[in-house]
C-alpha cells in the first residue's frame, strides 16, 4: 500500500495499524469490519490507480480461490449478491469475462431476487 493511501485511510478512519490487525486478527466478525471500508476505496478509486488494482486484485484471487474450482464453471453465468459485487461491478464484471464466463445478475440485496423467485412459485 502506497504511504499516501495508508495516511489517508489511517486518518479518515482515525485508526493505527494496530487498531486494523487487533479488529481482524482478535474480534468476531472481520469481514464485515473489512467490508466496511470498501466505501473508502470507492470514494478513491479515481485518485489513485492503487485502489482499482487492489479491488481487480481481489476479484481475481475470489475467482481463482473459488469460482474455479467448480468444473466447467465457465458454461454459467456469473451472478452475485452483495454491496461490494455490487457497488464495484464494472470491475467485477472485467474480471468475470477475463475469466470466460458471462455476466448475470449482480444486485446489492437479495431480497428482490428471492420475493420474485416465490411470488412464480406460488402462482
Amino acid at each position: 500500500m502506497p504511504d499516501t493511501v495508508r495516511d489517508v485511510f489511517f486518518q479518515t478512519y482515525n485508526l493505527t495499524g494496530i487498531d486494523v490487525l487487533n479488529k481482524v486478527y482478535e474480534h468476531p466478525l472481520a469481514n464485515r469490519y473489512c467490508a466496511s471500508f470498501a466505501k473508502f476505496a470507492g470514494d478513491h478509486l479515481q485518485e489513485d490507480p492503487y485502489y482499482g488494482h487492489l479491488i481487480l486484485s481481489a476479484f481475481r484471487d475470489f475467482f481463482r480461490n473459488i469460482v474455479a474450482l467448480y468444473p466447467n464453471y465457465q458454461k454459467y453465468k456469473f451472478n452475485c449478491v452483495g454491496s461490494i459485487a455490487y457497488h464495484f461491478r464494472e470491475l467485477l464484471e472485467r474480471v468475470v469475462i477475463e475469466q470466460g464466463m458471462m455476466p448475470g445478475i449482480i444486485d446489492k440485496d437479495p431480497m428482490r431476487g428471492l420475493i420474485t423467485y416465490h411470488r412464480k412459485e406460488m402462482l
